[in-house]
């Protein structure tokens, strides 16, 4: 911060020194102008700083949500899967030669889910 003031001061006074000024208001007022560009200069790194925080917020928010995306995906996935076996556990009940294969009987192994049927 104190680098960008002399370095904005010195700027000033080359424009000063070489006659190569924009405005009267630099040759007439320097200190003013030096002021009001320091304040202008700390306004805008308070809002870099904001921008660069909303930003990694932002990128915050997006993680998040990923992952929570994942994580729901997941879950309805094993749902499914549980339903599945659980399904196949009311037709090895009700349907006489039903037969699992062995994804299937790994899949409601893996659930917790015991059926009585054959594993072919």
């Amino acid at each position: 911060m104190v680098g960008m003031r002399s370095l904005l001061s010195s700027l000033i006074r080359h424009i000063n020194f070489h006659g190569l000024y924009m405005y009267r208001t630099i040759t007439i007022n320097t200190r003013r102008v030096i002021c009001t560009l320091n304040y202008l200069l700390d306004i805008f790194l308070v809002l870099e700083y904001y921008l660069t925080m909303t930003t990694f917020i932002k990128f915050l928010a997006v993680v998040a949500l990923i992952f929570a995306v994942c994580i729901l995906i997941v879950k309805a996935v094993e749902s499914e899967e549980r339903s599945e076996c659980l399904k196949w556990q009311r037709y090895s009940e009700t349907i006489e030669d039903f037969y699992l294969t062995a994804w299937q009987a790994d899949q409601c192994e893996s659930y917790k889910v015991y059926i009585n049927a054959p594993v072919y």
